[in-house]
């Protein structure tokens, strides 16, 4: 059990919790999350449908898997930080203790010099970057890089703000999508009310606004491919209508009100907008699974019923029930269709918006920052450095939390700007 508890708060456990958060990342992404219908309808093995569904992979990070993992996560980074890094933080603020002479020529590094002007020296080495923390006779003592020693605290920090962030994310985030003809307008509490995701904290009784659509338009390339997509959106106050906000949103161009992003996310037909003997009806059109255009439901024509097709290039056709066509409709004429006339008005495209709110973000970046400012600290090393003379001889010893390769060679360099002549390089293997 102790060698369990020891395991869990090490650095081998931190690499391996990493790698295990970044699968469950990698299935995130994988696996459409929010809808369970989605994976449900999905041409997939049964098998694999109900791992999935078994696992609630589908909402991931709102599983109990992953909840889960972060609660012991969190515990094992908190008694890490406490017994280890903590205490490591704390001895930066307090003088580095200067270890006895016997210790020092038990030093993994130790360069025996011959003679030594230990005014000259103090000079030399602080040129060197090194800074004199102890002098005692026949002792100096420096050190270079200390606050190298907290990329261990900054690593640390830099994980609960993550973690801080996941968690806040998984209770107060929510996303939804409305498709919105012009002039259409929606509350935002019926958006959060028709989320297919959203935190337990999630509310919306303090907001009192709407979004409308005050137009929808589309910018084609030359071969009749869409470029790109533009709604207007207004952010209105309900009680006032008064227009808290306006921007023409485009694809990765979102507005933002209130901590709330919409995205311009797709576009489609909603319907069409005809006349039928002299009544103004609203005809609603699917897209086929063969994805060649939109169809209505039947509609009586006449004596007798026929649906209304749109193609991929906007033309407006009456066919049959046996799908053959009756007529062709262009904008703002009248045909004759079994015996009722027919008159097309509009075709009316809907704008797809994504919404979605996540206040956990910004504490997830500044996590991101912290851990990228650890790695560079990381990068340093913390050094100490000894000269003493001990019965008749005079030693440099040195010290490196890392990089000790680098280190020797600044002591021979320091050997050599103090004029001295290096007799021997000796590299004990007993520690001290």
């Amino acid at each position: 059990m102790k060698k369990f508890y020891k395991f869990m708060i090490s650095r081998e456990a931190g690499i391996y919790w990493q790698i295990y958060f970044g699968v469950l990342i990698i299935v995130g992404s994988v696996v459409p999350q929010g809808d369970v219908k989605q994976i449900e309808n999905a041409k997939i093995p049964s098998i694999l449908k109900s791992i999935i569904i078994g696992t609630q992979s589908y909402d991931l990070y709102k599983s109990p898997i992953f909840l889960a993992s972060l609660a012991v996560f969190f515990i094992t980074l908190s008694i890490s930080t406490y017994t280890i890094v903590y205490p490591i933080f704390v001895n930066l603020f307090k003088i580095t203790k200067t270890p006895a002479k016997k210790h020092l020529l038990r030093s993994p590094l130790l360069l025996e010099i011959k003679g030594a002007d230990f005014e000259k020296a103090k000079k030399v080495i602080k040129k060197r970057r090194f800074r004199l923390i102890n002098e005692k006779e026949g002792l100096l003592h420096f050190e270079r890089g200390k606050l190298a020693k907290t990329s261990a605290m900054f690593s640390h920090i830099s994980l609960f703000t993550i973690l801080l962030g996941v968690s806040l994310s998984i209770l107060t985030s929510f996303k939804s999508s409305a498709p919105l003809v012009p002039f259409e307008k929606i509350s935002i509490k019926n958006i959060v009310a028709r989320a297919e995701s959203k935190g337990k904290w999630v509310t919306s009784e303090s907001e009192n606004w709407s979004i409308k659509v005050n137009s929808f338009r589309m910018v084609f390339h030359p071969n009749g491919m869409v470029k790109q997509y533009y709604s207007d959106l207004s952010v209105l106050d309900n009680k006032t209508n008064f227009e808290l906000d306006r921007q023409t949103i485009s694809v990765n161009e979102p507005l933002v009100y209130n901590g709330v992003y919409f995205y311009q996310a797709s576009w489609g037909i909603s319907h069409l907008a005809v006349v039928i003997d002299g009544v103004a009806k609203n005809i609603a059109l699917q897209p086929l699974k063969s994805d060649k255009g939109n169809v209505s439901d039947k509609i009586k024509l006449g004596k007798t019923d026929a649906v209304f097709f749109m193609d991929k290039k906007n033309q407006v056709f009456v066919f049959d029930l046996d799908g053959q066509p009756i007529n062709q409709l262009i904008k703002n004429d009248t045909v004759n269709v079994n015996g009722s006339k027919v008159e097309l008005k509009d075709i009316v495209l809907f704008t797809g918006l994504q919404i979605k709110k996540d206040q956990g973000i910004p504490l997830v970046y500044f996590g991101f920052i912290l851990l990228i400012v650890a790695l560079i600290i990381n990068y340093f090393s913390h050094n100490q450095l000894w000269l003493m003379e001990n019965d008749g001889k005079y030693y440099l010893v040195g010290k490196a939390n890392r990089s000790n390769y680098l280190l020797e060679r600044e002591i021979n360099l320091v050997a050599d700007l103090i004029e001295v002549d290096k007799t021997s390089l000796v590299k004990n293997t007993t520690n001290v």
